[in-house]
């Protein structure tokens, strides 16, 4: 247990910082006259870059252990912030997004692995880790909002940058339980392989790229940008992405484990709703719709930990998930990319109701199987 709660401790520093970013980084590449249609390629570099390491890494835990990975992860947060902080053009942002997604992917790429390691439950702990991640992210949120409005951009920015040193520390008390064992690229590569692996692997490997465009432009650049649209503040919107955080948190790990049958279908109907309305209001009604945001993307997470409780086998936990997360980070590039463009030519809304079908989609051909 004592070395879950240093896991947890780790993952809360990431997920301040990654909320910190989620609040700032948007909001200051249109302070910096940075076009939306160029917002979405820079967010669209991350995810394949992202997958990429996360496969690499995440191979290479199950031969050297979870903590070198953990350790780089926390200093790669470093340079990420200080990168965004330089950056005035959009190749500077660029840079900085691909620093960023390897620090992601050190961290994501072995994480769950960690916990599974260690956990007698595996679903449990892998919700108590979202949960704690969701909550978190809302510290970070809130935080970098309340100090961008007061301050600016930029001492937010810098305000961050000590919490990328407690990620390396607290990363640097963790202990791996996995043997070592020696690093053969041939059974590394095998382990990537998804012929060899069970059904539900094969069939989650070939859904995913729906539920990965259905993720990924809603929960990285789109909101805070449609909130800045709506005339928000920066401390505002900070608010409001913590609100949601904390209400997607709570409803991960109080239902993570249940997100299947009947409730994931549910879920997917809430999903659209939730975006159909978002898009189709402004001002204080807005301001009331905002948390659902967070209802419709605590069970969304909920069914994606499901997926991977059941979905990954026992000593290849990492290359698993990694094998299973390709689909989801193709279709997640893509539409990062693509919603940019929409948005400049037509509007918010066509995004929200898009993403909506998009996961109603994907849980209707995926929930037989849960």
């Amino acid at each position: 247990m004592r070395k879950l709660n240093r896991l947890l401790i780790y993952q809360a520093l990431q997920s301040i910082s990654s909320g910190a970013l989620t609040t700032l980084l948007p909001l200051l590449m249109a302070d910096r006259g940075i076009p939306v249609e160029a917002i979405g390629l820079i967010y669209s570099l991350a995810p394949l870059i992202f997958q990429g390491g996360r496969m690499i890494m995440g191979t290479t835990s199950d031969f050297v252990g979870r903590r070198p990975f953990l350790i780089t992860s926390g200093l790669l947060s470093g340079v990420t912030t200080t990168v965004y902080y330089l950056s005035a053009s959009p190749g500077g942002f660029a840079l900085g997004r691909m620093a960023g997604a390897l620090c992601a992917a050190a961290n994501w790429g072995v994480n769950r692995a960690y916990i599974m390691d260690h956990a007698s439950e595996p679903t449990r702990g892998l919700a108590s880790m979202r949960g704690v991640a969701s909550g978190m992210v809302a510290v970070g949120n809130v935080a970098a909002g309340f100090i961008a409005g007061r301050l600016s951009y930029d001492v937010a920015m810098l305000f961050f940058l000590p919490v990328s040193l407690g990620i390396t520390v607290a990363a640097v008390s963790l202990t791996d339980v996995l043997e070592r064992r020696p690093l053969r690229l041939r059974k590394a590569l095998a382990s990537l392989n998804p012929v060899g692996k069970g059904r539900l692997l094969k069939k989650f490997i070939l859904l995913f790229p729906l539920y990965g465009a259905a993720h990924g432009a809603l929960l990285s650049y789109v909101i805070p940008l449609y909130y800045k649209e709506q005339g928000f503040s920066a401390g505002l919107i900070g608010a409001l992405l913590s609100a949601q955080s904390i209400v997607s948190g709570i409803v991960l790990y109080t239902s993570a484990h249940k997100m299947r049958g009947r409730l994931f279908l549910l879920s997917g109907a809430a999903y659209l709703l939730t975006f159909t309305a978002i898009g189709l209001s402004s001002g204080p009604i807005l301001l009331m719709l905002a948390p659902l945001v967070g209802l419709a993307t605590g069970a969304m997470t909920g069914n994606q930990e499901v997926v991977f409780g059941r979905a990954a086998g026992e000593g290849t936990y990492a290359s698993d998930i990694a094998t299973l997360m390709v689909g989801f980070h193709v279709g997640n590039a893509i539409s990062q990319a693509v919603w940019g463009f929409v948005i400049d030519s037509w509007g918010y809304l066509p995004v929200f109701v898009g993403s909506g079908l998009l996961y109603l989609t994907y849980v209707l051909l995926a929930y037989r199987d849960l």
